[in-house]
């Protein structure tokens, strides 16, 4: 007995019959009975030697609704070997040792509907045998149980009359929540919404035929002429000689946030660029004592994103997105500046350092201040 992949309880060995009429579950039901093993005792000529349980599954559906929907339903029919005991029965050897497994099996099954009844209980033991292991779905919960006692009404079997009357009265106590199982089938859901959505379209289209917008498409992708059409509005837009960007589908918001997209790396790119050549125009002016003040070009250096980490002292004071080719030219109209700052002393020098009447302190605003250079 195991469990499979999807919870449910399943004996190694054992297949399942597809039943499509009455007479054909009647006789799967007979020829599991005529497998029973019965025996010959003092109490009973066909006395069960075993446990007996036969399972029914069954799925309907609708036949007028064509949904995907179904119910299905599982019924337990268990016939349990009586209780026996061995000083009246006058068994021995195998027999014996068969009324001692039953006794066992239905005693293990008494402690799972005692554990069910007692609502302080969080363990069940339904592993303890394999006919709790097997009706752990069957008893209490999403189910709903029946126990029918059979008794014999003499004095000489009054002790096992109780015992039974004992254990339905404890079974009375399991308390289930019984509800329906409704299960989809994943190929019929999937055409079901394969359908809608070929309705839907075509509901679209007539509704955009009648106000005039036959001409609008929801499927496939975007033309080069419809992206060339899309991106010069986003740049007229981002201008500001365009008000406003007409939207007429998802699709065309997709393709809209990918132009704006590319066009926002197109500038993030640029800037670098005019970045890099900025800084290598400065670092190639010479100083007042005719040496460069940074390092060249090429050792310009850049953080893990690929940006230019301008070196100290150098500070971009206006957007660099004027530069108009690959050379290093500098637009007239808008322009970049870029300052170079002179070397100063530091806080601490500054503060020890002598100062002389009529010339200004160190921190003075009458202090000539360094030569700088700006390129413009």
């Amino acid at each position: 007995i195991m469990d499979d992949a999807k919870g449910n309880t399943t004996i190694r060995g054992v297949h399942m019959r597809q039943c499509a009429h009455e007479q054909t579950a009647l006789a799967a039901l007979f020829e599991g009975n005529m497998n029973r093993t019965v025996g010959d005792q003092a109490l009973n000529a066909n006395s069960s030697r075993s446990h007996c349980i036969f399972t029914l599954y069954v799925t309907s559906r609708s036949r007028v609704e064509s949904d995907s929907a179904s119910i299905v339903s599982k019924l337990h029919l268990i016939d349990l070997a009586g209780s026996e005991r061995l000083s009246k029965t006058d068994t021995s050897g195998a027999t014996a040792k068969e009324a001692q497994y039953i006794n066992k099996s239905l005693t293990f099954l008494e402690q799972v509907v005692m554990a069910l009844g007692n609502s302080n209980r969080s363990h069940v033991p339904f592993r303890q045998s394999k006919l709790t292991s097997l009706l752990k779905d069957s008893l209490g919960g999403n189910s709903k149980t029946t126990m029918i006692a059979n008794i014999w009404p003499e004095d000489r079997h009054v002790e096992e009359s109780l015992s039974t009357l004992r254990f339905a009265s404890r079974m009375m106590k399991v308390q289930t929540d019984a509800a329906v199982n409704i299960t989809v089938d994943p190929a019929t859901q999937i055409k079901q919404l394969q359908r809608t959505i070929a309705e839907l379209k075509a509901e679209l289209q007539m509704q955009n035929q009648l106000m005039g917008k036959s001409h609008i498409s929801y499927e496939g992708t975007v033309t080069e002429d419809e992206r060339f059409e899309m991106e010069k509005l986003v740049r007229g837009y981002c201008v500001g000689s365009v008000p406003e960007i007409p939207v007429r589908s998802l699709r065309e918001v997709k393709e809209y946030f990918r132009v704006f997209k590319s066009i926002n790396e197109q500038k993030e790119a640029e800037s670098q660029a005019a970045t890099a050549h900025a800084i290598a125009a400065v670092a190639a002016a010479p100083s007042a004592n005719g040496k460069t003040s940074m390092p060249s070009s090429q050792q310009t250096q850049r953080d893990k994103s690929g940006k230019v980490v301008l070196p100290p002292g150098v500070a971009v004071t206006q957007p660099p997105s004027a530069i108009a080719n690959a050379g290093g030219a500098v637009d007239k109209a808008g322009g970049i500046s870029v300052g170079v700052a002179a070397p100063c002393k530091s806080l601490k020098d500054i503060t020890k350092s002598p100062t002389k009447p009529g010339t200004g302190d160190s921190m003075s605003p009458n202090r000539p201040q360094p030569p700088s250079r700006t390129l413009r």
